[in-house]
């Protein structure tokens, strides 16, 4: 269904919560997948994953599939990917 990775980004911190549900609702889809958040450094990004979370769980993925990418010094994923980050 999906190719060997797939990046979904969210338009601020109010829409990751549901990119990351649409996400989840998808993995059931595919084989053999895991979905890693990448969360913005600052106190919405983390109130955004905490959000995150409770829908993944709501619609039953797995936690063990799931995997919080930390972003180091960078604000955001752009600016991380910017600076050699990747997942």
């Amino acid at each position: 269904l999906w190719p060997d990775a797939v990046v979904l980004g969210a338009a601020g911190a109010g829409e990751f919560p549901h990119t990351a549900e649409l996400a989840g609702r998808a993995m059931f889809r595919a084989d053999d997948c895991h979905l890693v958040l990448s969360i913005d450094n600052d106190n919405a990004g983390r109130d955004a994953a905490i959000a995150a979370l409770n829908l993944l769980d709501a619609v039953g993925v797995s936690r063990r599939l799931l995997e919080v990418s930390r972003l180091g010094e960078a604000f955001d994923a752009t600016s991380a990917y910017a600076s050699g980050w990747r997942p």
